[in-house]
């Protein structure tokens, strides 16, 4: 009788944490179209700001925050977007090396991604404009591509 109502147990036990685990799944798609990203490069006589969201791409060159410029943003890219976030260990971006220091000594803006997802904001260690770690590269190339369609549609 002991191993009957253990065994019971035990399978009512794990379909509870299955049903956690799908709406954690749940949960956290729905959290990924809430996602936005930001990049952001900046020295002493420069700014440049590029914001990406399922909708629409942002860019700003300089702080005026009325300067900027608007385009949409494909199903496509963001989907492309998304494949590529979910690549990244968002936990420890913050962590991730520079793999050169030119921003130190003003010789490259000093460059950081953001990632929001929900109320979830992920910011990168700072590093070279244009030179991210390497586990953040296919994500600044694809935001800084998506950029350009908006200064030259």
């Amino acid at each position: 009788m002991k191993i009957i109502l253990a065994l019971l147990f035990s399978t009512i036990g794990l379909k509870g944490c299955s049903q956690t685990t799908r709406a954690e799944a749940v949960k956290a798609k729905e959290q990924q179209s809430e996602m936005q990203i930001e990049y952001q490069a900046i020295t002493r006589g420069s700014f440049y700001k590029t914001a990406v969201d399922k909708n629409t791409i942002s860019l700003q060159k300089t702080r005026d925050e009325s300067a900027v410029e608007k385009a949409p943003c494909s199903k496509s890219d963001w989907q492309s977007i998304k494949e590529i976030t979910e690549e990244i260990n968002l936990e420890t971006i913050h962590d991730l090396e520079a793999p050169s220091t030119k921003s130190h000594y003003d010789g490259a803006a000093s460059a950081t991604i953001s990632i929001t997802i929900g109320d979830k904001t992920y910011t990168s260690s700072s590093f070279d404009h244009g030179n991210p770690p390497t586990e953040l590269q296919p994500l600044v190339a694809k935001i800084l591509a998506l950029a350009e369609t908006v200064e030259n549609p």
